[in-house]
């Protein structure tokens, strides 16, 4: 094979390896456009669960103040109905000695009548 001929098959190889050099670059710089455009998808998508999550976070967690000021407000309404109740309940025994004293009194009043009699 004369010196021009190797020559020639150098140069042709030389051109097929630039070509397909060229094309595995602009295979790579594809995938890699197409990975960066997925993984912007992928990002946005997060943010936006997370903006979600947080704002959930936010509604349960006041509706908690709200559900704890109803407790609060139930708590404070079950003591003053238990102060209540003990006061009438301490009226009502005392009402009771009273009422049980001032019949003893009606009762011992109408012997010493009767025994007068």
């Amino acid at each position: 094979m004369s010196f021009l001929a190797v020559r020639e098959v150098e140069l042709e190889r030389d051109r097929q390896q630039t070509i397909l050099a060229q094309k595995h670059h602009d295979a790579k710089s594809k995938v890699e456009r197409e990975l960066a455009a997925h993984q912007e998808v992928i990002q946005n998508e997060n943010a936006n669960i997370i903006a979600e999550t947080h704002k959930k976070k936010d509604a349960l967690l006041y509706e908690c103040t709200q559900l704890d000021a109803a407790i609060s407000t139930a708590k404070n309404q079950l003591n003053e109905i238990q102060a209540t109740s003990n006061m009438m309940r301490s009226e009502y025994e005392q009402k009771k000695c009273d009422l049980s004293r001032e019949c003893q009194e009606l009762v011992t009043s109408k012997l010493e009548v009767a025994s007068e009699l």
